[in-house]
């Protein structure tokens, strides 16, 4: 492969995927990282031929791993009973948001993790499309999916790099928001909400932190400020682990 005058042999750039694919990046796409890779090098190519040196290729990926950080899940446990958003969620009270919404045929789940795996704690039958970086989680949701005769599908994609969104009915946003924001302030979701192209948005943040203490403040004052500017109307409904914005664009 040729990036301008440098050639990156298939060697070099598998080597690069293996040197990433380590610790929580393990479970990531393939080709989600050979992607980072690929524009990075494009940026600077004549690193191509300084990567067989150590001090190069230790900095390289570690710029890759920065740059793919935010895509990364927040609980990279291996299965159901692990994900902490699985076992922190209640299920029935969340499948109660729904009954709030009329149009509901076609659901699409950002950043979905093993969320897909609920399918039938939602009570109605509608078309699942999930995003989700983890690799692992997109084999066992699809397998899941066929198993069960349902009409679904999911995708191994970094969602920052999504241009175009399927349209639905609703979107899921399930304690995403903040993961993707990191230090950079609100604009990421900001843009994001704005670009999906849905009436309905089921967004949500954890009412707890990280050690399981209950945050004094669980509503988002960003979050209400914000669709209070874009002119969407938002319903806050707040559970034990979990606060629910249901925002009609």
């Amino acid at each position: 492969m040729k990036i301008y005058n440098y050639e990156l042999s298939k060697e070099t750039l598998n080597k690069l995927i293996h040197e990433v694919k380590t610790g929580k990046y393990k479970e990531i796409g393939d080709e989600i990282i050979k992607k980072e890779i690929l524009k990075q090098l494009k940026n600077n190519p004549s690193l191509i031929e300084k990567l067989d040196k150590k001090k190069y290729l230790t900095t390289f990926i570690k710029n890759i791993k920065k740059n793919l950080y935010r895509g990364v899940a927040i609980f990279n446990e291996k299965d159901l009973e692990e994900h902490f958003s699985i076992q922190d969620r209640d299920y029935k009270s969340f499948s109660k948001l729904f009954s709030k919404i009329k149009d509901k045929n076609s659901i699409v789940d950002l950043g979905s993790g093993l969320n897909p795996l609920k399918y039938d704690e939602l009570k109605f039958k509608p078309e699942y499309t999930a995003y989700e970086i983890n690799e692992e989680y997109v084999k066992n949701i699809n397998k899941y999916f066929k198993k069960e005769k349902i009409n679904g599908k999911a995708y191994c994609k970094d969602i920052l790099q999504i241009k175009t969104f399927p349209k639905a009915d609703v979107y899921l946003l399930l304690k995403l928001l903040e993961s993707v924001e990191q230090k950079k302030g609100h604009k990421l979701s900001e843009e994001l909400i704005v670009k999906i192209p849905a009436k309905t948005l089921i967004v949500s943040f954890p009412t707890k932190t990280i050690s399981g203490k209950p945050m004094n403040v669980p509503e988002r004052r960003w979050m209400n400020l914000m669709l209070e500017r874009l002119n969407y109307k938002y319903e806050i409904i707040k559970e034990e682990n979990e606060i629910y914005y249901i925002v009609k664009k």
